[in-house]
């Protein structure tokens, strides 16, 4: 038995389902922490030999029960947050238990996003922010600490690509990538600080790319995302000590609704199921998978890693 999503919280009726040893370790799993919402919990995938294509799973199927990643009652903020990685992050946390603020050069967008998982029965705001911007930032933040009280985790998400050879390439194609990827982390990474010091906790979470590596026609791309990883690594040493940790997720090939919407999908699709050791391309929901378990309490010896969501293409 495989849920129709990978985050379907449990009800009774799923529960009677599954099998019986995947019901004792569920019961167990409760029995242990007897506080926990159970509406809460993330599911643990088991394998077993029943036939099933789901996921890529190929002879064989997959159970789950779940375990809670101690979000629940977290305040995250999500910068380009409206749609893509961003939003499936935002949906992501709001199943958690998250209060999420969304934030979006797109007002509308973010808008828009809070609205549906409000919809679904989740805490959420929208807020146009420009992160290149320090006083948008400033002015998000106080949003954020105005509706929720705190900030317990930072997704730095924003970002855009503006492709080209660098022949071609003008300095403003070049300054508005890396500004948006490098100086808007920067800007929210600073505004967020205080919050978490107070509290001496926090998680931040930078979403770099595989392309820190190097794709041609990439050129101010891939020097904002490895860029972004020594802002990690280095945000990681400083803010130790307040227990506040610094991860980053560096996607693969994502199926995006941008990249479907690009003329030669079906090339870079075929492509990645070639030459990619996981043959096939990556969903928005495997990346927010990263994020959610960097941004939980199982994470919070794990700091200045690079976590690569790529399907083993390196």
């Amino acid at each position: 038995m495989l849920a129709e999503r990978r985050h379907a919280r449990p009800n009774d009726e799923y529960v009677r389902q599954l099998p019986d040893l995947i019901v004792s370790g569920e019961t167990q799993c409760r029995q242990s922490r007897p506080n926990d919402d159970a509406r809460h919990y993330t599911k643990i995938i088991f394998i077993d030999k029943r036939p099933t294509q789901k996921y890529g799973l190929a002879g064989f199927g997959a159970t789950g029960v779940w375990m809670n990643l101690g979000l629940r009652g977290k305040v995250a903020i999500v910068t380009g947050g409206a749609r893509g990685i961003g939003r499936s992050i935002c949906e992501l946390f709001a199943e958690e238990g998250v209060r999420v603020a969304v934030a979006d050069i797109d007002g509308d967008g973010a808008g828009a996003t809070a609205s549906t998982i409000r919809q679904t029965g989740g805490e959420a705001l929208g807020v146009r922010c420009d992160v290149t911007d320090g006083a948008s930032v400033q002015a998000l933040t106080a949003t954020v600490e105005a509706a929720f009280g705190t900030i317990h985790i930072l997704v730095n998400n924003a970002g855009f690509t503006r492709d080209m050879r660098i022949g071609r390439m003008t300095e403003a194609d070049w300054d508005s990538v890396v500004d948006v990827i490098l100086k808007g982390a920067f800007n929210c990474t600073k505004a967020v600080l205080p919050a978490m010091m107070e509290q001496s906790a926090g998680r931040i979470i930078n979403i770099s790319s595989r392309a820190h590596l190097g794709n041609p026609g990439q050129a101010n791309y891939s020097a904002a995302k490895a860029g972004l990883i020594g802002f990690t690594k280095a945000m990681s040493l400083e803010v130790g000590r307040n227990f506040i940790t610094v991860n980053a997720v560096a996607p693969g090939v994502v199926e995006t609704e941008a990249v479907r919407a690009l003329p030669h999908f079906e090339k870079i699709s075929a492509n990645v199921e070639k030459t990619v050791a996981i043959p096939r391309m990556g969903n928005v929901s495997d990346v927010a998978d990263a994020v959610a378990f960097l941004a939980s309490e199982r994470a919070s010896y794990i700091t200045g890693e690079v976590l690569h969501v790529t399907g083993g293409r390196y």
